[in-house]
Parts: C-alpha cells; structure tokens; sequence
C-alpha cells in the first residue's frame, strides 16, 4: 500500500516518539523506585537497630514472658484480621492485665517518645512464633488504634528463610495492603545483657505520599508525551520542510538525553510561534517539575540523615551517666561481656565514696551530687587509659587493660595518695574532698569463671580499704 510522504513521515515520528517516550518512562520509574526503596530500608534498618539498642531488654523479657505464658496456653489463636467480632474480643481480654503492668507502660512510653522525636507513626515490640509463621504483639507504640498485647498476625513476608536464623532479626520487606497501603515493616532483635534475644523492635514506615508521588510524576509524563505525540502527528501532517524536521531533531536528540537522565529541554530556543514552539515549552515545564521532584528526593534522604543522626544519639546516651557524664552500669555489662570474650590479661578497681550520707543529711543532696563528681572526676584522671563507670549511686568501677594494668599498683597508691592529700587539705569543703575507698583484683584463670568473680573480689578488698579509712 502507497503511502504519502507527509503521512509515511508522520508515522516515523509517531513510532520513534512512542518508543523514546516510553523508554524514557521505564528507565525514569524503575530508577526512581530503586532510589526511594534503598533509602527507605536503609532508614528502616537504622531506626529499629536504634530502638532495639535503647529499649530496656530486662523489662521486654518480663513483658514477653507474661504475654507468651498465655499465649502458650490457648486453645485457640484469632488472629488480628477478625479485629471487633466477639470471638477477638474474647480472646484479647485474656491479656487485659498486662496493659496495667509496670513493664507494658514503660516500654509504651519509650515508644511514643522515640515516635514523637523522629516523627514515626508506628513503632512496636513482638515476639516471633516460628512454628506457626505468624507474630504476636508485645506492645504498640500507636498513639491511636494501637495493638494490644497478645494480638497476632502473619508474618510480613511470605517468604519465611529468616525465620532459619533470628539473630539478624526480620530484614526489611514491603507489603501492600488495602488498609495500609504500601508499609517497608523491619524488626531487630532486642538482646539482653547475655546476648539473649528476648523480643524485636519493629518499625513500619509508610510509603504511600511517596508511591502515589512518583504515581503522579509517571501520569503527568505520559500526558505530556501524549501531547507531544498528537502535536508532532498534526505537524508531520502538514508540514515536512526543512524547518520542521530540524526542530523535531532538537526536540528527539533532547529526548534521548532525557532517557539517560540528562535533561536539556530548557537550553532549547526555538520561536516558531507554532505547536513545535508549545511542545518545547510542554517540555521545558515537564523538565521543571521533574527536577522539583528530584529535589524532594535530595530532601527526602535529609530527613533519613538527621533521622539516622537521631538514633546515633540515642545510642549514646543510653550509656552515658547525666551526672557525671561518664559510662554508666549499661555500658559496664556491655563492657564486661567483650571483656569475657577477649584473652587479655585485665584487673577491674571497685570506688566508694567515704561519708556521702552524711554530705548529703548535712549539705543536702546538691553537695552530695559535687561529691559524686568530684570523686569521678579524680578516678578519671589519674586512670587516664582506661574505662571508668558509675554503676551505683556513689560507687565507680575501672577496667584496666596494657598500660595502665601494667602500672596498676602505682596508679593506686597515686589514686590513694590524692585521697589523703584531699582528706588533709583544710582549704576544701567536705564536699569537695573526693575522698572514695578502692580495691582491686586482677583475673586469675584457675580462681575466676567470669568477670563478676573478680568485680566480687575487688570489692572485698575495697571494704578492707573503707574500714581503713574510717579507722583513721
């Protein structure tokens, strides 16, 4: 069949438009869901492996154990999918009592703190039932609508291989639901001071402003090349000179450009005063909006940065002591539990503050807070290479390692020897004399199974030290 020119023309045109279009399109929503999906689980990750770091482990193994003793016991489960029918309703009430417990409000007040800092709408603790492949709640987080303890599920994902091994947790995955949307779920476990896994923390991140974003973006450019499409059949119809052809170059070379994410549409000067002119301007506006979209991505990986900024913080100060600024007993258990594991010879120097009651009934609490971090203070400086705690009200442990474990006997008589000049000195106050008692042990393999063992020791010796001090 005989075509003409002016309609063979137009149909290349339509043809190489189509395929440029939606090439372009592909590329562009398969990036861009790449990008959005990687940060997504990157901050996902980042949030629960935060929170299963603050949450007190102790106070989730209590809480599991309660809600897992009735679990247990069930004849039957209803899972949450029948939330509101009687038979729920009976169901859940079995474990009515343990909202009112000390661990359940506790754990759901840390929850809406971290959801409130780091603007998260759903954060909550669960318990995973393997042989079942389903999960039961701990405790929510939710500020509205929140799952009570002993409701259950299925798990996020349909593909169970993690369940093989929990040490890593549940690893990011996401679902689409008609009530939900599009949630990217991940839970990490909370570990005991053992290592004992006792619950996951578990953060969903809805998707669904981004989803429908991008959506919208892939909508507006199938529009836009419609246009262009129909504009360029119309000027291939009735026009095949020379100008034409040259502009529809620019415009398809732009094109192809824009299929390798270089957009080039606004350096592009064409006054035709015609549609070629309109479709360059179409252009130059889809340009526009498609590097404000990407600029709300550059926006969005921010907030993942402070967000990530945010649960560094926390880490930290989950084992630093607000008096004294120092580590506090967290950070020594943690401490101990790396020491059990390494070979190394060590010692550990148990602290106690001389005469703090009296400070404290005398001066008041105030002064007796100076005490504290005056005696900190001093134990800091004179074991200048080694960890130094707070793991009591005005008691203080030091691990000494290489250097200083090596010189430990001179650091303690230079330790009690700045104890008797502060106990001498008629120039200090009595809450500002850090006068502490001390002892020490060293790890002896054939009398120590543990670090507690030597900890029990030098506490011993730090006693006979005390009594010493108070006989002078």
């Amino acid at each position: 069949m005989k075509l003409p020119l002016k309609v063979k023309a137009t149909l290349m045109i339509v043809m190489i438009s189509l395929l440029i279009g939606i090439a372009g399109i592909i590329v562009y929503s398969q990036g861009i869901n790449r990008i959005i999906t990687e940060e997504y689980e990157t901050r996902s990750v980042d949030i629960s492996s935060a929170l299963a770091e603050i949450l007190d482990a102790d106070q989730v193994k209590t809480l599991r154990d309660n809600v897992c003793s009735i679990y247990e016991t069930e004849e039957k489960i209803i899972l949450s999918d029948q939330w509101g029918t009687p038979e729920f309703e009976e169901y859940i009430s079995h474990y009515s009592a343990i909202e009112s417990s000390e661990a359940f409000r506790s754990l759901r007040e840390q929850l809406r703190q971290v959801q409130d800092v780091i603007k998260v709408d759903c954060l909550y603790i669960i318990w995973f039932d393997v042989p079942r492949k389903q999960y039961v709640y701990l405790v929510d987080g939710a500020h509205e609508d929140a799952c009570p303890p002993g409701c259950v599920d299925p798990l996020f994902t349909e593909d169970p291989s993690y369940l093989a091994n929990m040490d890593e947790g549940c690893p990011p995955n996401v679902t689409h639901t008609e009530e939900y949307g599009y949630l990217m779920t991940t839970a990490m476990p909370v570990r005991t001071a053992d290592g004992e896994i006792v619950g996951f923390a578990t953060v969903d991140l809805s998707m669904n402003e981004i989803v429908e974003r991008e959506h919208n973006i892939i909508m507006m450019m199938l529009i836009v090349f419609g246009i262009v499409t129909v504009l360029i059949c119309l000027i291939g119809i009735f026009v095949v000179d020379r100008a034409m052809v040259r502009h529809i170059n620019k415009l398809s070379e732009t094109a192809e450009q824009y299929s390798a994410h270089d957009l080039n549409f606004s350096k592009i000067s064409i006054r035709t005063g015609d549609e070629i002119e309109k479709l360059a301007n179409s252009m130059k506006r889809m340009e526009q909006d498609i590097k404000d979209y990407y600029n709300n991505l550059l926006q969005t990986r921010n907030d993942l940065e402070e967000a990530r900024e945010h649960a560094e913080t926390f880490k930290r100060e989950a084992n630093i002591d607000p008096l004294t600024n120092i580590r506090n007993k967290r950070a020594y258990d943690l401490a101990v539990a790396e020491l059990e594991e390494d070979s190394n010879p060590y010692a550990i120097v148990v602290f106690d503050l001389n005469e703090l009651k009296a400070i404290n009934d005398q001066y008041g609490h105030e002064k007796g807070n100076i005490a504290i971090q005056n005696a900190a203070k001093l134990i800091c400086d004179v074991f200048q290479h080694s960890p130094v705690f707070r793991i009591g009200g005005d008691e203080f442990v030091a691990i000494l390692t290489k250097r200083d474990y090596e010189n430990r006997e001179s650091l303690i008589e230079q330790f009690r020897e700045e104890v008797r000049k502060a106990g001498e000195s008629s120039d200090l106050k009595p809450w500002e004399k850090p006068i502490a008692a001390c002892g020490y042990a060293v790890y002896d393999e054939q009398r120590d199974n543990s670090a507690a063992s030597v900890f029990k020791r030098a506490d011993k010796n730090m006693y006979k030290n005390k009594r010493m001090l108070k006989s002078k």
